[in-house]
């Protein structure tokens, strides 16, 4: 079995489908609503309230991304943090004293996933970044064009895209 903290992000922020990352660690920050949102314990409590890995799965599924990226760095971001005892997402949640904790988690992440592409830009040449792959889509962008959780998601706004 291979151990999580063997997970490279650095190799993952080389492939377009990572620079998603950053765009999910976005969304799950502002799905939780300032904690709002968030419950420990179980994955969904069936009125629209989730955990760490209930909002990814949901946000993955609306938004039709991978959610490896995002995972590896939560996990290299909860291994800085100095909670011990977890052995993953699911545990990692359930031992959030609160919404705060999980937060500067996903805050941690999203540094970390900004520095790799930011490293990874100043590497490559400037025609290869301009230059689009096939299949990658419209480019996104890692800078927030507003705060998180600026206002609240009401029903007629349309699904978040990545």
């Amino acid at each position: 079995m291979r151990n999580s903290s063997d997970q490279e992000p650095q190799s993952c922020a080389r492939r377009p489908q990572c620079r998603k990352a950053v765009d999910m660690l976005d969304l799950l920050i502002e799905f939780f609503d300032d904690g709002e949102r968030w419950i420990k314990g179980k994955l969904d409590d069936g009125a629209g309230n989730r955990c760490l890995v209930g909002a990814l799965r949901d946000i993955r599924e609306r938004a039709q991304s991978p959610w490896y990226p995002t995972r590896v760095y939560l996990l290299n971001a909860m291994q800085r943090s100095p909670k011990a005892g977890w052995t993953g997402l699911i545990s990692f949640n359930d031992r959030c004293r609160d919404f705060g904790e999980l937060r500067e988690v996903i805050l941690q992440a999203r540094k970390l996933a900004v520095a790799d592409i930011e490293k990874h830009q100043r590497d490559v040449p400037t025609s290869d970044l301009l230059a689009p792959s096939p299949g990658d889509g419209p480019r996104l962008t890692y800078r927030m064009s507003r705060p998180l959780c600026a206002r609240k998601r009401r029903k007629d706004d349309p699904p978040p895209r990545c």
